[in-house]
């Protein structure tokens, strides 16, 4: 459809050319360039052939199976200069096959991830003509980005005279702490300020912005559109000047400011590693946020929860927008399931639970605030929110709240509920087992409220 109105298409970084992936149509194959390059040089003769005729910027490239560097799949190359080598002839090979096909393509790469630290130390070689494209690390700093607990922040900025562009962020995914669902955490004018400076250097032949999906974004895309057309800045909203100010501060860097996946993600990490008795060491996977004991990394998180979530709360009281409303629920839920973990660390297992439903609560209201912006044209737009999944987190903070339920309560789940809802006397002599089923954890809760 988008060629068909005129637009170029491009790839993904994870599939070079637009080509199949290796493992999906191989499956018994190992995906080794070494091993098989025949029927990867089959994938992209494919790629060539279906796509002659129509308006291609082909995207040079060669990882894993997934979003991942190449060798975590083969496990055949070790070190940074075979991996080098071997990837620039892999360029030259995806070259020669598609201007066999296509003799005036356009080429381009995207330096990101492992690509831009074999570039930089002379490993990586880009054949001449081909545009490279120099990427932010997802939270709009022209740095490499991190990944896992790893974060160089290499300068991601033209080197030379060659054509170059950028791969710039509104959208971001990474597990840990980026926007999917709303507005990128830093202010627009943090976003000018590094295009502006990427253009100044010769990122001047082609950007692409990744927006994942339009809804969320379209004040920052009209501003990053009218950046790209030397054109009058978009009038912003006050509560979009005064969005960034709010988004929360985790760490060293001021490009270190939370999107809505950091009320999300760390708290799914912990609840399963209390659930699972794995808190004798820090998670692995928080060490990019707090690289200290089990514990200090739920103390390190409540702290940020703590200072924010009130934030975010007057902000919403006087401006209730869909994106507003779903920082304010998540931060607020953060904030009571951190203080739950905290009261379950010191044995206090009912107010653990207690906090829990608050944190319930304060998620299934970040639920709503997706659907109360699924209307109209939009409708059903949020039903597949996979990658920050506000469900999920609803999902496992009721996990976690049946745990403590189970954990606390008496096998036949009546303790807690004449310990917190009767009086001392009644408690004692009042048969409730003989009269009523057990109350859910959320009746409880509710009951308890």
């Amino acid at each position: 459809m988008a060629q068909k109105m005129g637009l170029y298409v491009t790839h993904n970084h994870a599939r070079p050319l637009g080509a199949e992936m290796f493992a999906r149509v191989y499956p018994g194959h190992k995906p080794s360039y070494t091993e098989n390059p025949r029927l990867f040089e089959k994938l992209w003769e494919d790629a060539a052939i279906k796509q002659k005729d129509k308006k291609t910027i082909f995207t040079l490239a060669f990882r894993g199976q997934g979003d991942r560097a190449f060798w975590e799949d083969s496990g055949e190359q070790t070190g940074e200069r075979s991996c080098g080598e071997l990837m620039s002839e892999i360029y030259r090979k995806q070259i020669e096959i598609i201007r066999k096909h296509i003799p005036d393509a356009v080429f381009c790469t995207n330096l990101y991830g492992e690509a831009v630290k074999l570039y930089k130390d002379g490993f990586l070689k880009i054949p001449d003509g081909v545009i490279k494209v120099w990427g932010d690390n997802g939270y709009g700093k022209m740095v490499s980005r991190r990944q896992m607990n790893d974060n160089p922040r290499i300068v991601s900025l033209p080197d030379d005279n060659s054509k170059s562009g950028v791969y710039y962020h509104c959208s971001f995914h990474d597990l840990q702490a980026s926007n999917h669902l709303s507005m990128s955490p830093n202010s627009p004018e943090f976003m000018a300020s590094e295009l502006n400076h990427a253009y100044n250097l010769g990122a001047s032949e082609y950007w692409i912005i990744n927006c994942g999906s339009v809804l969320p974004h379209l004040y920052t895309l009209e501003y990053i559109a009218a950046l790209w057309n030397n054109s009058a800045l978009p009038k912003a909203q006050p509560w979009q000047t005064q969005w960034s100010e709010h988004t929360a501060e985790y760490g060293p860097n001021s490009d270190d400011r939370a999107g809505e996946q950091f009320w999300h993600h760390p708290v799914r990490e912990l609840a399963c590693a209390l659930i699972k008795g794995k808190t004798a060491e820090a998670l692995e996977s928080l060490r990019w946020f707090s690289d200290k004991g089990f514990p200090d990394q739920i103390t390190d998180y409540q702290r940020i929860a703590k200072k924010y979530a009130p934030a975010w709360k007057d902000f919403y009281t006087s401006n209730k927008a869909p994106q507003v409303s779903l920082y304010y629920f998540s931060a607020a839920g953060a904030l009571a399931i951190s203080n739950s973990f905290i009261k379950f660390l010191k044995g206090d297992i009912i107010n653990a639970f207690i906090e829990c439903g608050k944190a319930v609560e304060y998620y299934k209201n970040a639920v709503k605030a997706l659907e109360n912006e699924s209307i109209g044209q939009w409708e059903g737009f949020f039903d597949n929110d996979c990658l920050t999944d506000v469900r999920l987190t609803v999902y496992v903070a009721e996990s976690w709240m049946r745990y403590l339920r189970v954990l606390g309560d008496s096998p036949a789940f009546l303790e807690w509920e004449k310990k917190l809802l009767y009086s001392k006397g009644e408690s004692v002599i009042y048969m409730l087992s003989a009269t009523e089923c057990p109350k859910s954890d959320n009746e409880l809760w509710n009951a308890i409220k």
